[in-house]
């Protein structure tokens, strides 16, 4: 499945993920990875893992499953 990049919701997506990311790599070159790995695992949402935080907090995204699409739904 792929991340719906045309809604509003992945504007907030990214918006929230470039504020908190302080990886090298900009989203667009890493969201296919994010995609493959929820796939694989059957699983909704990818964690960021505090050391690649700007708060060197834990951030999951959580998306929802729309039409074999994920839609980013909330940030915890």
């Amino acid at each position: 499945m792929k991340i719906d990049m045309l809604g509003p919701e992945f504007n907030k997506f990214s918006e929230i993920f470039d504020k908190l990311y302080v990886g090298r790599e900009p989203l667009y070159a890493i969201i296919t990875n994010l995609e493959n790995m929820m796939t694989a695992n059957k699983i909704n949402f990818f964690k960021l893992p505090a050391f690649k935080s700007k708060d060197s907090r834990n951030h999951y995204f959580i998306f929802k499953v729309v039409d074999d699409r994920y839609v980013f739904s909330y940030l915890k």
